[in-house]
């Protein structure tokens, strides 16, 4: 019921960008104050059996493009489901660990019943669960080592700290260990759902932003060359390839920024542009390119 009422009155403000930062701030603040969890979704949890499967299958096939998966595996925010994880035991994992910062609600009956359309149903033994905010990436991989794969769709944009992350996690890999991170730099919908300009969310001061965001997973603004200069200074070989483009939307496929045709980059500076000189003073510094840069997927090896 509360959410049913938090999400009637965000429509209702989201023709002001004031008024509905307002709302997320008091919501990011009762968050820190009460406790934070993530928004409902039944993404994964077995509310439509062939959906949750596609979708696993498509996640799974992101993860083994580079390369056959063996050994030990991670896969950090898997949404409370080990449906991307059975299929990557399927396709030779020896065991697969799932973290995330929330714990989910799914209904466990639902879930088993999705387990079971599975031809690989009993290897749910080779697979565990890690939850809270010990089982948060940038501690995680503190803590747990020797990592054949660690693998991510859409969740390092949620994290506290990527850059430490991402560190853990090139620390955490064996030699030859590969990495692949899907990483959505949008808004996810706070602002865009009204009709906003694609980078609105980078308009908010940081401090009022952590508040509004942090507690709540919300997208952590970022952006890709954060991402660059950290992978520059690992012990990896990597490819980073852009998904999504602003003003333009999902590529063809994923490809160098430099491979994209000459009129998409121009259209994504040029919608960039538009908001540039209102956005926050840090990303005003930033090379626009960079900025028009709205989701990008990383492929990575450590070195031996």
């Amino acid at each position: 019921m509360i959410r049913k009422i938090k999400r009637r009155i965000l429509r209702a403000t989201q023709s002001s960008t004031l008024a509905t930062s307002a709302l997320f701030f008091a919501d990011g603040l009762w968050a820190r104050l009460f406790g934070s969890s993530p928004e409902t979704t039944e993404h994964l949890a077995g509310v439509n059996f062939d959906d949750d499967l596609r979708y696993a299958r498509t996640v799974a096939d992101y993860y083994l493009a580079g390369g056959p998966v063996r050994g030990k595996v991670a896969e950090v925010g898997p949404g409370g489901s080990a449906a991307v994880a059975l299929n990557l035991v399927a396709q030779g994992a020896q065991s697969v660990a799932l973290l995330d910062r929330f714990s989910f609600g799914h209904d466990g009956s639902r879930l088993d019943a999705l387990y079971r359309r599975f031809d690989n149903y009993a290897d749910l033994r080779k697979i565990s669960f890690h939850s809270g905010e010990d089982a948060a990436a940038e501690r995680f991989f503190d803590q747990h080592r020797g990592f054949d794969g660690i693998f991510s769709c859409a969740v390092l944009e949620h994290v506290y700290d990527p850059q430490g992350a991402l560190r853990a996690m090139v620390a955490a890999l064996n030699p030859g260990g590969r990495m692949v991170h899907q990483v959505d730099l949008s808004d996810h919908g706070m602002f865009t759902e009204a009709g906003k300009h694609e980078l609105t969310f980078l308009t908010i001061p940081d401090g009022l932003y952590r508040v509004m965001s942090e507690s709540r997973g919300r997208p952590n603004r970022v952006t890709v060359d954060v991402y660059r200069d950290l992978l520059d200074a690992s012990p990896v070989d990597y490819r980073l390839l852009v998904t999504h483009l602003v003003g333009c939307g999902e590529l063809p496929e994923p490809m160098p920024f430099e491979a994209i045709r000459a009129e998409q980059r121009e259209r994504a500076v040029r919608t960039v542009g538009t908001i540039l000189p209102r956005l926050a003073k840090r990303f005003r510094a930033k090379a626009v390119d960079d900025l028009a840069v709205s989701g990008f997927r990383i492929e990575a090896t450590k070195r031996s």
